[in-house]
């Protein structure tokens, strides 16, 4: 049909529908694409002496990567979605030897995974449930102490002798020196907050062994009575006097039903992209490709940060102040600004920066030449060249060394690549063609090592192996 003076034609629309059932739960995606193409009259080109004809090109897409993933309570987490469009024009000239592309995409990802390993924090990331874990067991550790059945544990309980050389260490803890301490009084306050604060629904999700009704009824007891007995009639299964910290844990290995819990992010990327498709001569062909994308950080996912800062405020209170490895370790707050907080802020402050993976520009150019005539005819020579910009490996550390600086990343190097190839191909029969090529791949290169991340201080973190030089030699028969 034609409108306008444009001939509009829909390239094509395509709906899918995709379901996982995973734990009892059904998870389902769509997926809807379409396109159109637009030419302009081909009359209006019959007397040119360049242009042969001018193309539009417009394309929509939308679509969700079905999977189940959790947030760090053990919600579950929307499907990742992404919203994509991409136009442009299309030129032909030259007696349609020449076809030139100028395109322009935008793809924005909502509820996409985390950046780094699809976590937080990475490594560090079980923090989040463990120190709910080892502050159930110090928790414990200084009712035990205080109520005088752990005496070889002094060095964990006794507070008081670690921060006032004028303690004893083997000061008995029903003493009123003891109780009246002020270090006391703090870990009593601390483990009476953290207790009542547990959350059975947080400790199922990661599979931590504690009753958390039977232990916050157990204790409620005790404060009434005195009697430490209670307490450890509910503990004597996962927590006997005499244990340490580390006998409580995830045994799910810090994953909600064998996942590993995650936060998300929204994210932009927009670009442009040129693409050139020229043929100087009939048996002589040359692609040129080159692209400049931005990416970056647009919003990080509401269930991740009103989850952090609540265990952040929770913490920042009495419960914060338990020392989770001995008396005079740091408070569970300290680990949890220096491990959770710190990287939360900074995912925070990269928000409107580039995503660290990208490479902002890329180019490219492949040509191949085939003889036809003379001593050579049946051979063909080609090659190709293949250029990355540098991408961010890491961060480096803010002034005050108190945690990443977005705005000090640390750069890799540019990537440029090579490849040869040269062939040959004859008729072998009437019906039966042979042809026969060699390949090089990155000519010149040598198996290494390439950074793909680096620590704060520089130091390559994690590397990826570059292939070196490599050959192939392929025989083709067709018929």
């Amino acid at each position: 049909t034609a409108y306008n003076g444009l001939a509009d034609k829909v390239r094509g629309v395509s709906e899918q529908t995709a379901e996982v059932t995973q734990f009892g739960e059904t998870i389902t995606g769509d997926t809807t694409s379409w396109g159109v193409v637009g030419h302009l009259p081909r009359k209006w080109f019959r007397d040119a002496s360049l242009l042969n004809g001018v193309s539009g090109y417009y394309n929509y897409g939308e679509n969700n990567k079905v999977e189940t993933r959790y947030n760090y309570d053990g919600q579950a987490l929307p499907n990742p979605a992404a919203e994509s469009t991409d136009y442009g024009v299309v030129i032909q000239a030259l007696d349609n030897r020449l076809t030139l592309k100028v395109g322009k995409y935008e793809t924005k990802v909502t509820n996409g995974n985390l950046p780094g390993g699809a976590s937080l924090i990475g490594a560090n990331q079980y923090y989040i449930n463990q120190l709910e874990a080892w502050g159930t067991a110090t928790s414990l550790s200084v009712l035990y102490g205080n109520a005088g059945i752990s005496p070889n544990d002094a060095w964990f309980w006794n507070h008081a002798q670690h921060y006032d050389a004028n303690v004893p260490y083997a000061i008995d803890p029903l003493s009123d020196e003891y109780r009246n301490h002020p270090r006391t009084i703090e870990q009593n306050a601390a483990a009476d907050d953290f207790i009542k604060g547990m959350s059975q629904t947080f400790f199922d999700n990661y599979q931590i062994p504690v009753d958390v009704a039977a232990l916050q009824s157990a204790y409620a007891s005790f404060q009434s009575s005195g009697n430490i007995n209670d307490i450890l009639a509910v503990t004597s299964g996962y927590y006997p006097v005499g244990s340490y910290t580390t006998s409580i844990n995830s045994l799910g290995n810090s994953q909600i039903n064998g996942i590993s819990p995650n936060g998300t992010i929204d994210n932009t990327s927009e670009g442009y992209e040129i693409e050139l498709n020229f043929r100087p001569k009939p048996n002589w062909d040359i692609q040129v490709n080159a692209s400049k994308t931005t990416a970056f950080r647009e919003k990080l996912g509401q269930p991740m940060t009103e989850f952090i800062n609540a265990q952040y405020e929770r913490f920042s209170g009495p419960a914060g102040d338990l020392r989770i490895w001995w008396a005079g370790e740091r408070t569970i707050r300290e680990f949890y600004e220096q491990n959770i907080i710190s990287a939360l802020r900074f995912q925070e402050e990269s928000i409107g920066f580039d995503v660290p993976e990208l490479r902002p520009w890329r180019f490219s150019m492949v040509t191949n030449y085939r003889f036809e005539e003379g001593r050579l005819k049946g051979f063909n020579v080609g090659g190709s060249y293949r250029w990355m910009d540098e991408q961010i490996l890491g961060y480096g550390l803010k002034d005050d060394l108190s945690g990443l600086s977005v705005e000090n990343p640390i750069y890799g190097s540019t990537e440029g690549y090579i490849d040869l190839w040269f062939g040959y191909s004859r008729k072998l029969t009437e019906k039966i063609d042979w042809r026969i090529q060699a390949n090089l791949r990155n000519v010149g290169e040598s198996t290494g090592l390439v950074p793909i991340s680096v620590n704060p201080d520089g130091i390559i973190a994690a590397s990826r192996i570059q292939e070196g030089m490599t050959w192939a030699l392929t025989n083709t028969f067709s018929f």
